[in-house]
């Protein structure tokens, strides 16, 4: 069994970058969840709400993020200025420190949606720290919504595939790393994903929400997708799919390398 494919999301809510490798860190994927919009309250967006962030493509240039819409380009350094300005904000009920980009990304981001938002970069030099369920134990976090790597397996989206016309691939649910898999929810039973140079840790599975159902390629929404699921992965008051894990051992990583569960 094999790593089938890669990805880091580095603006949270927009589309991501395929990977062919990638230096793991306490943080996760490089980049991955690295900046996130929030709105004249200092609380995050995401695609729940807007789901037309769908159509902004993200890529990486030299030492810059790059985000593209049909009415232009915006480049992003890939690190804050050192007096840019302190936003506090939190991920649901964790809190965050980040920086403001710029004032270019606020007039980018702002036009593209009709509303006045910032774009900030979690601030590394304060570390957004998650407790690890059941365990009275911690592990640091980027802007993810909880933990930092986030898997799924093929036989998972290929069962609920067998339930969807048209079908869907991993990208509605935007995780980090799908595995080669043979029976549909196998990922739900690995406590320990070991890599040639890297191991992570299971914390929970993954609760999905109307997100799920926002094509990623145009962000229409369809109603079917977290209907579907919420037949036969209901529980625990929540709908799962896909694991969260967290990272102890920090490595490289690269498609097509096998694990051991």
């Amino acid at each position: 069994m094999h790593l089938k494919e890669l990805y880091c999301y580095p603006i949270k809510s927009l589309n991501g970058i395929a990977l062919h490798q990638a230096v793991v860190t306490d943080t996760g994927l490089p980049l991955d969840r690295n900046w996130m919009l929030v709105d004249e309250q200092n609380q995050f967006i995401t695609r729940r709400t807007f789901p037309k962030l769908a159509l902004l493509q993200v890529s990486l240039e030299n030492d810059h993020l790059v985000v593209e819409s049909d009415r232009g380009q915006l480049m992003i350094r890939l690190r804050y200025e050192e007096n840019a300005t302190v936003i506090e904000s939190k991920v649901w009920n964790s809190p965050i420190t980040g920086r403001e980009v710029s004032a270019a990304a606020h007039d980018f981001f702002s036009s593209f949606l009709g509303k006045n938002v910032r774009l900030i970069q979690q601030d590394f030099s304060i570390p957004r720290i998650e407790r690890i369920p059941p365990k009275e134990t911690f592990t640091p976090s980027s802007l993810a919504d909880s933990f930092p790597i986030h898997v799924i397996g093929t036989a998972s989206l290929n069962f609920l595939n067998e339930h969807l016309n048209p079908t869907i691939h991993a990208g509605y649910f935007r995780p980090n790393i799908v595995i080669e898999t043979n029976i549909p929810f196998e990922e739900d039973h690995l406590d320990i994903l070991s890599f040639e140079n890297v191991t992570l840790q299971k914390a929970k599975l993954c609760g999905r929400c109307k997100m799920v159902n926002v094509d990623p390629s145009n962000g229409e929404v369809r109603n079917d997708v977290l209907k579907t699921l919420a037949a036969f992965r209901t529980f625990e008051n929540s709908i799962k799919l896909g694991v969260l894990f967290y990272v102890t051992r920090k490595g490289n990583l690269s498609i097509g390398e096998t694990y051991l569960g």
